[in-house]
């Protein structure tokens, strides 16, 4: 499989669909795929008879497609397996990660006799931990999605207490920790460094971007 297209846009998100869904180059339209997304853990295999459903994570090996994942502050995750004609893509809230939405995909895959030694990985523009702070309710569930070994190790600051019952929380830092307890080493790990909450070339909801979303791609020829 050639490596799909991956794009994560911005502010310029609708004209980018726009122009995926009106092509004028004589190329064939790829079908765009999307999820219902709820902010949960649910996983669904994209098959030639899809039709949208509730769920933050789908993957594929049919061909001609894009998967498509709406987010304002979330992290987007596109990633692929090349020899396994693979491709996927995840919708990561706080909420996403404290139910291990990444392992879910990763458990599911191996169910499904994919093997997940080559996955190569990217996370987009997303609530950097500078910008991410959360209460001890959100603290507790995302402490949770680990081990407690892990987080007594707590790698890089992943967790930074800024007071008693306040903490900044990088939640591609926990991503890395499941992937390791999860014993997957991705052929490829990009993680962007863009914040979606300082970086005026995206949608933010706590920037007050409360219907508008940014658009993330990867296409599959």
């Amino acid at each position: 499989m050639k490596k799909p297209n991956i794009l994560f846009a911005g502010k310029d998100s609708e004209t980018v669909l726009a122009g995926l869904e009106k092509k004028t180059d004589g190329t064939e339209i790829s079908k765009l795929c999307f999820l219902k997304q709820v902010h949960g853990a649910e996983i669904h295999r994209l098959t030639p008879s899809w039709e949208t459903s509730n769920g933050d994570g789908f993957f594929s090996v049919e061909n001609n497609i894009t998967l498509v994942i709406q987010t304002a502050d979330c992290m987007p995750i596109l990633g692929f397996s090349r020899s396994q004609n693979l491709i996927f893509a995840l919708h990561a809230g706080w909420r996403g990660v404290a139910d291990r939405i990444l392992p879910v995909l990763i458990h599911r895959l191996r169910k499904e006799n994919f093997h997940t030694d080559d996955l190569e990985i990217h996370i987009g523009p997303h609530l950097q931990q500078s910008s991410f702070t959360v209460r001890e309710d959100a603290f507790e569930l995302l402490k949770n999605s680990i081990s407690a070994k892990s987080f007594t190790k707590n790698p890089h600051q992943v967790f930074h207490s800024i007071n008693p019952k306040q903490w900044k929380i990088s939640l591609s830092g926990i991503l890395k920790i499941q992937l390791l307890e999860e014993l997957v080493q991705p052929k490829t790990l990009d993680i962007s460094k863009l914040d979606t909450l300082t970086d005026a070339g995206f949608f933010s909801f706590r920037g007050g971007d409360q219907k508008r979303r940014n658009l993330s791609f990867i296409s599959k020829p």
